[in-house]
């Protein structure tokens, strides 16, 4: 298993110097463009896997619930130009990309403007 790290938001937020945010509500994003993680970045590795055992725990109930036709709520992410930083969701990320080969997933985007 690949054990690279997502990368972390807050290491780069330093570096915008003033920026906004807005939300632009639930949207069906591309998975390939999700790139990191605001404080799970060390949880998954950059191809969404769970990196430890209390974490695949987590992943093998929400595989479950998604594979058995369960409704969960769209993740949440922060949008930097045209990538993504998960805020809420990972598990639901990771399943969605991984058990069921998503392309796309439902998410509540929370753009943020230079």
């Amino acid at each position: 298993m690949d054990q690279h790290n997502l990368l972390d938001f807050n290491s780069i937020e330093k570096n915008f110097n003033a920026y906004t945010l807005k939300n632009r509500g639930v949207h069906a994003i591309e998975i390939d463009k999700i790139v990191g993680s605001i404080g799970r970045y060390f949880d998954f590795n950059e191809n969404l896997l769970p990196k430890r055992e209390v974490v695949t725990a987590r992943y093998n109930d929400i595989k479950n619930i998604m594979e058995n036709g369960g409704i969960l709520p769209p993740i949440q992410v922060y949008q930097v130009l045209d990538n993504y930083f998960v805020i809420d969701g990972h598990h639901r990320l990771a399943v969605a990309k991984n058990e069921l080969k998503a392309k796309y997933i439902d998410a509540e985007v929370i753009e943020i403007r230079f």
